[in-house]
Order: C-alpha cells, then structure tokens, then sequence
C-alpha cells in the first residue's frame, strides 16, 4: 500500500457536516455572520474543525435540479477550501437572485467568502 506523506484529502466526510438541528441553531443564534447579497454565512466557533450546514429553500429555488446546482457548488467550494479554514461551525443560507448566477460566479464569491471567514476568525 502506497502512503504519500504531506498529501491532503479533499473529501466531504459526515463529521464535516452539521446535520443536527441543535448544531444549526447553534450557528444562527450565536451573530456570526459574514453577508453577500446572494448568500449569508452564520458561524458558531465551538468546534474544533471546520463543519458546514447548508439552507437552501424552495421559496428562494423553486426548482429541484436549482436547489441541488447551488447546494453541490457549496459542497464542492468548502470541500477544496477546508483545508484553509479556521475551526467554526458554518450555515450557508441562500438568497434571491442566486439562480441568475454562472457557477463560475458562484465559485468566485464562495471563495471570497472563505477567505473574509478566516480573516474574521484571525481578528479576533
């Protein structure tokens, strides 16, 4: 079996997921929050790795295949980014207007929002 020292998993393992709703409200309630017009990120720093929730509501996306684009870019974005992440429990909340976004529009604006997240968790 070969090992690679120094590699990095970029996998999106259920202990990466916020799936109880107690670890939700948690995040909503503690004021966290970094905004973009067409998405919201609330954060609760008691963790000790980075974890990610996502909300994602038929009023804002009425369409399956639009909820599921915008919930799989989400994913994927955290999953290359986490790495970089500070501990903290992250909701990421979409908005209206989000449907008219390319996924390359997308991706760029969740990027920033990583980094505006760490640098966040730095000034504190």
């Amino acid at each position: 079996m070969l090992e690679f020292v120094g590699t990095r998993h970029y996998t999106f393992e259920p202990e990466k997921r916020l799936r109880k709703p107690s670890e939700f409200k948690m995040a909503l309630t503690s004021g966290q929050r970094v905004r973009h017009p067409v998405i919201h990120f609330a954060l609760d720093h008691n963790t000790n790795q980075p974890r990610l929730g996502l909300t994602v509501p038929k009023k804002v996306l009425r369409r399956a295949h639009d909820r599921n684009r915008i919930k799989r870019l989400i994913r994927e974005s955290f999953r290359h980014h986490q790495h970089k992440l500070p501990p903290v429990n992250i909701v990421a909340m979409v908005r209206f207007g989000i449907e008219e976004l390319s996924n390359q529009e997308i991706s760029e604006i969740l990027a920033h929002q990583w980094r505006r997240i760490k640098r966040q968790h730095n000034a504190q």
